[in-house]
């Protein structure tokens, strides 16, 4: 990699075990092997594992999420600043003004938020998400991991019981501080976004299915448009008949795996390396500057929504 930065990792906060704090986990081990790193939590207490900011350092790089991390550093000493939008939803991660550049975890990300913004995908620990078994040769066990369950589980119950498979359900009140044992229980993992990465990495077929609706089984012809949805995070889905999905399920095919999918495309070095040339290949803006030095209504989310409004607009 570069020279030996100083790096400041930012998020809205880091007490839950979420999608944003795993990346901010993830990429502040991967950095740390040849940079000096730290982490700003907007609210709440930081980890004790994690180095935390330090106001009186200057950082050669800030990488910050959310809008209210973004806000709470304006003032703070940091050379060049990445915002990074994982996301439309939920409302803190509207990206606001006063970034030197902007990056979204996906197309369909990029395609809506107001900002030129650069597509660097989300990094996947493949060291821990990795095949520990061989998924059955007839598919016997199906996970459904999520949080956000809505409509798709009672179609997913039903589903399963017209097959006559066994059907893990993980996420909510039977949420598991690491999925690995659950998506190598499972011959095919039904989830989006971080959840269908992860399961990728470890050899299993996947159906994008939450509660946004369906986008299908990945497959090697498939993969190019389930990125860029971040694996149907950042899109609405179909929504199949009880008979429509289990069709798509008993597709199962136990000699697939896409783990080299997510090694070519979310290998945490490589997207490591993507940041920081990214910073290597930019310099400050001289606008975002004088916006973060300007009155703190400037970096308001509500002025990125009328500028989404506007770009909408725009291309109609």
């Amino acid at each position: 990699m570069s020279d030996r930065l100083k790096i400041l990792l930012a998020n809205s906060e880091m007490e839950y075990p979420g999608g944003t704090q795993s990346w901010v986990r993830q990429m502040y081990r991967t950095l740390s092997i040849d940079h000096e790193v730290a982490v700003f939590a907007a609210e709440g207490a930081l980890p004790v594992d994690l180095c935390p900011f330090d106001p009186s350092t200057t950082y050669d790089l800030g990488i910050i999420n959310h809008w209210t991390a973004t806000q709470a550093l304006r003032k703070a000493k940091i050379e060049f600043r990445i915002v990074t939008c994982h996301g439309v939803l939920p409302y803190e991660e509207i990206p606001v003004l006063g970034a030197d550049r902007y990056v979204a975890v996906s197309e369909s990300v990029r395609d809506k938020i107001p900002f030129a913004s650069s597509v660097i995908r989300n990094p996947i620990d493949l060291a821990h998400f990795r095949p520990l078994s061989a998924p059955s040769t007839t598919l016997k066990r199906l996970a459904f991991v999520s949080n956000r369950q809505g409509d798709a589980r009672p179609l997913i119950e039903a589903a399963a019981g017209e097959l006559g498979v066994e059907l893990r359900i993980v996420g909510k009140e039977n949420a598991v501080s690491d999925p690995l044992d659950v998506y190598n229980w499972a011959d095919m993992v039904i989830g989006i976004a971080r959840v269908a990465m992860e399961a990728l990495a470890c050899g299993r077929n996947v159906l994008a299915m939450d509660y946004l609706g369906n986008h299908g089984l990945a497959s090697p012809q498939g993969m190019a448009q389930l990125r860029s949805s971040n694996y149907g995070g950042h899109a609405r889905g179909a929504w199949p008949t009880v008979r429509e999905l289990a069709d798509q399920i008993a597709a199962y095919d136990p000699d697939l795996s896409l783990r080299d999918e997510i090694e070519n495309h979310h290998d945490p070095t490589r997207v490591a390396t993507q940041y920081l040339d990214l910073h290597a290949s930019s310099t400050p803006s001289r606008v975002a500057r004088l916006l973060r030095n300007g009155p703190r209504q400037v970096s308001s989310p509500k002025i990125s929504q009328v500028l989404s409004l506007m770009k909408r607009r725009s291309l109609h």
